[in-house]
């Protein structure tokens, strides 16, 4: 830790702002910009910090703050104390969470504490309402430090546990210490040091004796930084594995550092994102991070991605994390001299034969320092409370030769060695046992075997324990707090606790002690221990278990893990599916911990159901919390089991289900098991490992990615190597190796358990590469390229085994060795397939010519001589290897190009992805599809494959998402509703609001009623073109819509049989059209940029043509109130138009800035426009002068591509490729209502009390928008 800069703030101005710019990529985030101003700024003593005006303005601006008046005018007030909270309204939408993160460890973290009067003020402020929240309490979640009385400053504690203090001669006399010590002080600052050994061996113990050496200290001045990992992995029976990943150990870490008495969650969205703010948060000087207890490769793959200043020092049992690390320092056993030392520490006065005989029994320990440490304290304890030294070792070697026990050889440790090792441990613990007073303190400590490994236990929760176990057994004499206090005091004394933090006040137990302790109680008496810990936490709801405090983070987290295992797995589903306790628990311990919930083996199928939806729901829910009562009753409002119906119904009550859906607005849980969002752009492949364990993605953001296809969470390190979009990843069939293809032109091979590359770059020039695929032997690649170049290579090596001569006439979209290795098929846009030799390469057939468009993808079957391509013509064909004859009929059903086809591992099954949002799953022998079509995405699904077993199916998309999907028709699931198969274009309102009336891109309109959102009648039919705009008469017994280029149809509402036909508009040459004020007027667009506006009713044109923009059109509309048309362009530009005399001009807001404005709409009386953009601001400007009259709506994290008016002008709705629609009140510019959905909306239109809303994947909802 350092002081602060002692500079005026001019100075601190000149020098900090330039780096906080550079930095920022020329922009600040407000809160982390005041968060360093309100730190280094300035102050008088005893008194507020007072700032002079114009350095305040000058600042503001220098850093990109928002140019707002509200903002201006609070800094501008001359002399007056600042109150951050005037004005926290203004900035409310300001920042992401991720920066609040930065702003956190810079404000408190990297400097010492100033005592500004207004600190709390920042505290609630910048960590309310959003990422993070104020506590329960109302209470900050710092505390500000330092004596308000005085001008002192205190440091914080250091962010690592304090430990136990051990004498310097055991950690700093050890070899190991010694080495990662001297790792550490070198000059690289991008030193990487790991101590490896097994449990117990004082892996910790040597991280914390560093932590507290000088010169390493010194080394450090940008500070010390712990972050806890572990493996939440019970010894109990049915437990299931839990890793606790990097956001876990940045959240832990800022719990215990800023406020002790807090445990309140800290959410994070992503590891990436939380590296990423740590590194920024931390700053510049030399840090060091430890990493304790580093489980598997997946925990440590960001170290590799830290700036040159941040060393790190981890800890692991696994040799095969250690491999990621700069050095290893092995830590196994203690020299014979340490473990005499060890031992022997704090034992004064020792005549020779008691040293003799301590040195003897040293040996049986064999240098394992937990048990070491763990005598030590025994024979200390024992000999202060009287015993002589000579009996307690007697008591020692009695032990030790107890059931042919003589000694503990670490080396078979996790061998053959496991039961040795259990009753040596048990030994050693009833030896310390002895140094306790009685059988209480004895009972005591076994009856901590209840608590979960790896977990941090409050002092509060074990003291309430120990006092219903002494008034409900007649085992346990009387327990009071203080002596529960008392005990535990002795029980750290003799080391029985790994983690003993007095800050936190937690405990944590090593797991060598919990496993002993369990395996002491039957499983009866186990089961009565943990009633015992339930009846505890109950103990602190103030009514049910939703009650719970929210800073009870140890009832949270582990109250369903102690029902079970009382023998309460009812109770336990019945709190999965109380939507109250959903709520509590996701606001005390956020989406992560929520989703650990439903890891259990004892899941009821309510609780199963809740759990696929809360697994879907949780890229939301991890961003905004609010939204849990939308999302359950989206994805389970469908569902009228009466458990699932009780859940929704009282998520309908809650005050935060507003806009009120008047049907469920999400698709019903169906066959989507999982899904991966950790992609940033379009997954161009996707496929599972050959033990079905892994899934691969490919993407355009460079990466391709490993995850675990049940939890949806990344494994591995990022296969990171490429400088263009990776449009293929495919395993090896032993699943060690993997190859990547890239549009940079080459592939690499990577080694998929260490994620290093072994050979490539492959193919270099000659445009992207396309596809690659093993030989089933793992010794051959083929690639292929845009180019026409096909080339097989040698896996290890890179070697260039053969050049095939291009036979195709254009790119080759895919490369595939056959089942038997001896023959390649190549696809191409050409509509071929063709058959080469794989030794000699040379075509050995003729060409496969049934596709009648390009051909993309092309698989052999994997049991015989059949062969599935895939084709733009819509279609998948499967054909005999040898004769080229198709085998069944072709596959149709997709309405868009077929991008790939794969067979299922039985070959029984082929599974088909499509450009029109859907994969599909047929039988291979009769082309029949088998299940629903699998929608979900609602854009391009990419690449579709199965799982080994044929069970599982993955997907990637456009949308950036992978997901696994069930093969095969799950009962209890329902069916999606049938919509829309594309894109929803446009809708309107009946006059009376009962009934919509939507038109996608490519299919027929439809008529829904609101209530229900059921669909009326058949859809409309239509065969003449896309719709463009829909409406109803104004009697309601018509729907009118705009076909084409201006063909008006039509349809009576109660047939839905077409009445009449007629012409609007040019007629020809029109490049787009819009329709506008409710679909009573078009506006066209014709090639050369020509703006006309018709009348539907009339055909008749309403406006001269207007001329001005550069570049294709992206929305219109009119006003008949203010006589104004609004047009917004790809030339970066809005326009404003005079409809009676044609003269436009561009909007004053749009002169200056590099954006692209996507949508545009009038306010009902005609005087404002609000219009989206692509910078994710909503603004709202004059429709008469074009001047901006608010200030920017900040909070979409995309283009804003649709946006309107409420009908009394005072909210506005946007809706973004975020796939949320935001409500916002006009005048203060607060979000007053969130949405989140599974695709983006494309339409909005908002008609008396209700939002309608259409959507990218075809879906229509409705919404009611009545205040409560």
């Amino acid at each position: 830790m350092k002081h602060k800069p002692n500079m005026t703030f001019v100075e601190f101005r000149d020098k900090v702002v330039p780096q906080m710019k550079a930095k920022r990529g020329g922009g600040c985030d407000v809160r982390y910009a005041l968060g360093r101003a309100l730190r280094q700024v300035p102050r008088v003593p005893g008194s507020r910090v007072l700032i002079q005006p114009f350095e305040w303005e000058d600042w503001l601006h220098e850093v990109d703050l928002p140019k707002d008046r509200n903002v201006y005018d609070w800094f501008k007030k001359s002399g007056e104390p600042k109150d951050i909270s005037s004005f926290v309204s203004t900035l409310q939408n300001k920042g992401a969470g991720s920066r609040n993160l930065s702003a956190a460890l810079y404000y408190r973290l990297h400097y010492h504490v100033e005592k500004l009067d207004y600190a709390n003020d920042v505290d609630r402020w910048a960590f309310n309402g959003k990422t993070f929240e104020k506590f329960n309490d109302g209470s900050p979640v710092f505390e500000q430090r330092g004596n308000a009385d005085q001008n002192e400053l205190k440091t914080l504690p250091p962010t690592y546990p304090s430990g136990i203090r051990l004498d310097e001669t055991y950690q700093r006399n050890r070899k190991e210490f010694r080495e990662a010590r001297a790792a550490l002080l070198t000059t690289d600052r991008k030193t990487t040091v790991v101590v490896q050994g097994a449990g117990g061996y004082g892996k910790t113990a040597l991280a914390e004796e560093i932590c507290l050496d000088p010169e390493v200290r010194a080394a450090f001045p940008g500070g010390i930084y712990w972050l806890q990992f572990g493996l939440a992995e019970s010894s109990e029976k049915g437990a299931i594995r839990q890793v606790y990943t990097l956001k876990d150990a940045i959240s832990r870490m800022l719990r215990v550092q800023y406020n002790p008495s807090h445990t309140k969650a800290l959410e994070l969205h992503s590891d990436e994102a939380a590296l990423k703010s740590l590194v920024e948060g931390l700053g510049c000087e030399a840090i060091l991070l430890i990493a304790d207890d580093l489980w598997t490769r997946n925990q440590a793959d960001w170290i590799e991605n830290l700036p040159s200043n941040i060393a790190i020092l981890g800890t692991t049992r696994s040799r095969r994390v250690s491999s990621q690390f700069n050095m290893l320092v092995e830590v196994k056993r203690l020299s014979p001299e340490a473990s005499i030392r060890l031992i022997s520490c704090d034992l004064v006065n020792l005549k020779t034969d008691e040293t003799f005989r301590l040195e003897s029994i040293t040996k049986t320990f064999d240098g394992w320092p937990l048990l070491l440490r763990l005598a030590n304290s025994t024979i200390k304890l024992r000999r202060e409370n009287g015993h002589r030294l000579n009996a307690i070792l007697d008591d020692f070697e009695e032990f030790t030769h107890f059931e042919d026990i003589t000694g503990l050889d670490s080396a078979e440790v996790g061998e053959n060695s496991d039961e040795l090792r259990r009753k040596f441990v048990g030994h050693c613990i009833r030896a310390g046992m002895a140094a306790l007073p009685n059988e209480a303190w004895h009972l005591a400590l076994l009856s901590l075997g209840v608590f979960p490994d790896n977990t941090d236990i409050p002092f509060s929760i074990i003291s309430r324990y120990w006092q219903r176990l002494s008034e409900n057994s007649g085992q346990i004499e009387k327990i009071g707090k203080t002596k529960a206090d008392t005990i535990r005091e002795d029980l750290h004394c003799l080391s029985f606790f790994r983690d003993y933090n007095p800050d936190s006040q937690t405990v944590r137990v090593h797991n060598v002690f919990l496993a002993f302790f369990r395996q002491s109680h039957s499983p009866v008496e186990l089961r009565t221990l943990h009633a015992q810990i339930v009846a505890c936490i109950k103990a602190r709801c103030a009514n049910d278990w939703s009650t719970l405090p929210d800073h009870d983070y140890y009832g949270w987290q582990n109250l369903l893990h102690h029902l079970e295992r009382a023998g309460e797995a009812g109770k336990a589903n019945e709190l999965r599916s109380d939507f109250s306790w959903l709520k509590g628990k996701l606001n005390a311990v956020g989406i992560v911990e929520l989703q650990r919930s439903f890891l259990s083996t004892e899941l009821d199928v309510s609780a199963q159901k809740i759990r696929q939806a809360i697994d879907l729901s949780a890229s939301v829910l991890r961003k905004n919390p609010l939204a849990l009562a939308h999302q359950v009753f989206g994805r389970l409002g469908h569902d009228h089991s009466e458990p699932t119906v009780k859940v929704v119904t009282k998520a309908m009550a809650q005050s935060e289900f507003r806009p009120r859906p008047l049907q469920p607005h999400l698709p019903p849980l169906g066959p989507e098991f999982v899904r991966f969002t950790d992609h940033e752009k379009v997954v161009n492949y996707v496929e599972f490992s050959p033990d079905g364990q892994l899934v691969v993605s490919a993407s355009n953001d460079g990466t391709a990615r490993i995850w675990n296809p049940v939890t949806g969470i990344e494994r591995l390190p990022r296969f990171q190597g490429h400088y263009g979009g990776v449009r293929r990843a495919s395993f090896s069939f032993d699943g060690k190796m993997l190859v990547t293809t890239s549009n940079d032109g080459t592939a690499l091979i990577w080694d998929a358990n260490k994620g290093v590359r072994i050979s490539g770059p492959l193919h270099e020039g000659g445009g992207p590469v396309t596809s690659a695929a093993f030989s089933r032997d793992g010794y051959k690649v083929v690639t292929a390229s845009a180019s026409g170049m096909v080339k097989t290579w040698k896996a290890q090596t890179g070697g260039e085994l053969s050049h095939f001569k291009n036979g195709h006439s254009d790119w080759i979209t895919c490369a595939t060795f056959s089942t038997d290795g001896k023959k390649v098929f190549t696809a191409s846009r050409d509509g071929t397939v063709r058959t080469w030799d794989a030794e000699t390469a040379v075509e050995i057939m003729p060409p496969f010519v049934g596709h009648k468009e390009p051909v993309n993808f092309v698989a052999p079957s994997p049991i015989d001589d059949r062969m599935v391509s895939a084709s733009n013509d819509g279609t998948a064909l499967i054909w005999d290897q040898h004769t080229h004859e198709l085998v069944a009929p072709a596959l149709r059903g997709h309405r868009d190009w077929v991008k790939s086809a794969n067979f299922s591992t039985d070959g029984k099954l082929i599974v088909t992805a499509s450009n029109d949002g859907t994969a599909r799953v047929w039988d291979s022998r009769n082309s029949v599809e088998v299940v629903p079509p699998l929608k979900g995405h609602g854009i391009v699904v990419t690449s579709a494959a199965f799982s080994p077993d044929s069970n599982r199916i993955v997907t990637g998309s456009y949308d950036g998402t992978a997901r696994i999907w069930s093969a095969q028709p799950r009962a209890g699931m329902m069916n999606r509703n049938e919509g829309h198969s594309s894109y929803v274009r446009c809708v309107a309102f009946s006059l009376d609001c009962t009934k919509i009336v939507s038109a996608s891109h490519d299919g027929p309109a439809m008529i829904w009623d609101t209530q229900t959102g059921k669909r009326v009648n058949l859809p409309l039919k239509n065969d003449a073109g896309s719709i463009s705009c829909v409406s109803f008469s104004p009697e309601g017994k018509e729907v009118i819509a705009v076909v084409g280029s201006g063909v008006v149809r039509h349809w009576d509402v109660s047939s839905g049989v077409q009445t009449t036909q007629r012409l609007v508009g040019p007629g020809r040459g029109i490049a787009s059209l819009f329709a506008s004020d409710e679909g009573r007027k078009i506006i066209t667009v014709q090639d050369r940029h020509e703006i006309r506006v018709w009348d539907v009713s009339t055909g008749e044109s309403l406006s001269p043509p207007f001329y001005g923009h550069e570049n294709l059109i992206t929305d219109a509309a009119t006003s008949e109130e203010c006589g104004r048309l609004i047009t917004t362009s790809y030339d970066k530009t809005a326009r404003l138009w005079d409809t009676r005399t044609g003269i436009g001009w561009v909007l004053p807001l749009t002169e200056h800035r590099e954006t692209t404005y996507n949508c545009a709409e009038f306010s009902p009386d005609g005087k404002r426009i609000v219009l989206g953009a692509d910078d994710k601001m909503a603004r709202i400007c004059d429709a008469r002068s074009g001047e901006e009259i608010t200030a920017p709506f900040r909070g979409h994290e995309s283009s804003i591509t649709v946006a309107t008016f409420s009908p009394d002008g005072l909210e506005i709705a946007t809706g973004s490729y975020d796939n949320t629609v935001r409500i916002w009140d006009v005048r203060s510019g607060r979000t007053l209502s969130r949405l989140d959905f599974d695709s983006d909306p494309c339409v909005l239109v908002w008609r008396e009390a209700k939002i309608a809303i259409g959507f990218s994947d075809g879906r229509v909802s409705v919404f009611d928008t009545t205040r409560r």
